[in-house]
């Protein structure tokens, strides 16, 4: 049963400050940071967000002014290319049974848009 549940059009600056906002909450030191490797400023520059616990990563590339971004798990990977402005949901949850002794909550962050929004290019790249 959802709780909370609330869709927008927003740009992909707009959608990053506020996962940026949230992320700083889940910082269990408190701390504000502030990733200034995270804005790529110059062509081709690749950017890396590891996660320490396993075996995640997400790169961002700017090649011919389009953002891509590769999620990396294990030996699988997808980039996408999403527009400049695109839908963005967010769904907060909670799932208690009468038959389980304890409740789930979950947070939902999805991203959608129109594949045709999206400019095709002819890039060939090793991430």
């Amino acid at each position: 049963m959802a709780e909370l549940e609330a869709e927008f059009e927003k740009s992909r600056s707009d959608i990053a400050t506020y996962l940026r906002e949230f992320a700083d909450k889940l910082d269990s030191n408190g701390t504000q940071h502030t990733n200034a490797s995270s804005r790529t400023q110059g062509a081709n520059e690749t950017t890396s967000m590891t996660d320490s616990t396993d075996d995640t990563s997400v790169h961002q590339s700017d090649a011919n002014n389009q953002e891509k971004v590769t999620i990396l798990v294990g030996n699988d990977s997808a980039t996408v290319n999403p527009p400049e402005t695109l839908s963005f949901s967010v769904a907060v949850d909670s799932d208690s049974s009468l038959m389980d002794s304890g409740a789930e909550e979950s947070v939902t962050f999805t991203l959608r848009w129109a594949s045709d929004d999206v400019q095709e290019d002819d890039e060939l790249s090793v991430h």
